[in-house]
């Protein structure tokens, strides 16, 4: 079948912070020079303007704080049709490119794909499925990490999609930002799916795996209350479950999961966006 995505049909959006030259890129691209590649570079800053001299990487300084406004302002100045969301502080594998444009030729009008992540270099950054999947679940969806995202552009803006700005780092719910947004894309009636292909290596630990119980569960509150505004107490129970099956919660810790779990759904309940 002939391909009808190549190469130049995709765009690398970057939120970054405070950055005064590109150097931060060279790491990423290890294996080519960064201004090879078409990127979106949104730089928050209140000091000296990032400049651009490349013709395929544009930057937009903004002096706006949180990361979903860096990421909704990365995907309103995006031109290309598949658009890889991703951090400033990831390594690319040298294959990205073909790994993407191969998926969204062989699924049937994805709007969303996700691969997945090393955390080291040969070790995945968590168990992922073994074959493709044509649509994520839910549990797929709750488990997705931000950098695992590939999306389509003109899907996203005929539905005006875009990310809920009181979820993630500088914003009033420090996380979630990820799942919140693929549950808009799924509740729009979209496809989203899933190719076992490694896109990028990811050195540091995530977001969440940084935080407490308390701002963990007080995020979750606000998050899961978004997706699932009737069974929020059933998602709830299973993410108690899951932590302390993993040994992540213990019993003496469930009040307080539960205490902050509530504050976090309150909190968001009386929130605007």
């Amino acid at each position: 079948m002939e391909s009808k995505y190549t190469k130049s049909d995709i765009e690398i959006l970057i939120a970054t912070m405070n950055r005064v030259n590109f150097d931060f890129l060279i790491p990423m691209f290890p294996f080519a020079n960064y201004w090879d590649f078409s990127l979106v570079i949104v730089n928050q800053t209140v000091g000296n303007p990032l400049i651009s001299e490349h013709e395929k990487v544009k930057v937009i300084n903004s002096s706006e704080k949180g990361l979903s406004k860096s990421r909704n302002l990365a995907l309103a100045n995006a031109t290309k049709e598949l658009l890889v969301i991703t951090d400033d502080d990831l390594i690319f594998k040298p294959d990205f490119e073909s790994k993407i444009t191969t998926a969204f030729n062989h699924f049937e009008n994805p709007a969303m794909v996700r691969f997945c992540s090393e955390k080291t270099e040969n070790v995945l950054m968590q168990k992922y499925p073994k074959q493709r999947k044509q649509m994520l679940n839910w549990l797929d969806i709750l488990n997705t990490i931000s950098f695992e995202i590939v999306v389509k552009r003109t899907q996203l803006k005929n539905k005006q999609i875009h990310l809920d700005e009181r979820f993630g780092l500088g914003s009033t719910f420090g996380a979630g930002e990820e799942q919140v947004f693929l549950s808009t894309i799924k509740k729009a009636g979209l496809n989203l799916c899933f190719e076992p292909q490694v896109l990028v290596v990811h050195l540091q630990p995530t977001t969440t795996h940084k935080i407490s119980i308390e701002q963990k569960y007080y995020i979750q509150g606000a998050v899961l209350t978004a997706i699932f505004p009737n069974f929020y107490r059933f998602w709830f129970f299973l993410k108690v479950f899951f932590d302390w099956k993993q040994g992540n919660l213990s019993l003496k810790d469930f009040k307080l999961a539960n205490k902050y779990f509530k504050s976090g759904r309150t909190d968001f309940l009386v929130s605007k966006i």
